[in-house]
């Protein structure tokens, strides 16, 4: 009963453990892709300060002091409102994927620890059961031994009960 049940949790053991691989394989495709799209966004945001930096040169209390070309400084302002958008939304993806590739490397570290764990439970497992395997071949050759020594003793008995008989049928 307890072999089986033993052999019944290797096998659940050894079933998680291909998930758990599964689960790690998949997370590690995933890692590489945030990785790629980190890369990507790592390129736009220096060209983004690049640009901004670039463009800051004039300064915007400028622009608001020259009173001159209000319809140009009001296309200016439109433009840098825009551009400082797009700079916000491309932070907040960069440091969306950020957060994303630490989850996954967390989700990574959490499943190989998950992995290791239950291959040590899967080889203790599978050292008790080759433990109880050996002590039922040790009973099993005990068994037999015990039978072959009992059928030598009854082969005995049995040509010991002939002679009695003999000797009794040649006594009366």
């Amino acid at each position: 009963m307890q072999v089986s049940t033993l052999s019944q949790s290797v096998n659940a053991t050894e079933a998680a453990l291909a998930e758990i691989e599964f689960e790690i394989v998949s997370l590690s495709r995933e890692a590489v892709q945030l990785s790629i799209e980190k890369a990507a966004q790592s390129k736009i945001l220096e060209q983004i300060i690049l640009t901004t930096y670039m463009v800051g040169s004039q300064s915007v209390i400028e622009l608001l002091l020259n009173q001159e070309e209000l319809s140009k400084t009001a296309r200016i302002f439109q433009y840098h409102k825009l551009f400082t958008r797009a700079q916000l939304d491309s932070i907040a993806s960069f440091q969306k994927t950020f957060d994303e590739i630490q989850a996954v490397n967390q989700k990574l570290e959490s499943n190989a620890a998950d992995l290791e764990n239950q291959q040590l439970t899967l080889s203790s497992s599978l050292q008790t059961l080759n433990d109880s395997k050996i002590k039922r071949e040790i009973a099993l050759a005990q068994l037999r031994a015990n039978i072959a020594s009992y059928s030598s003793q009854l082969n005995q008995l049995e040509i010991d009960q002939r002679q009695l008989q003999a000797l009794t049928e040649q006594i009366n």
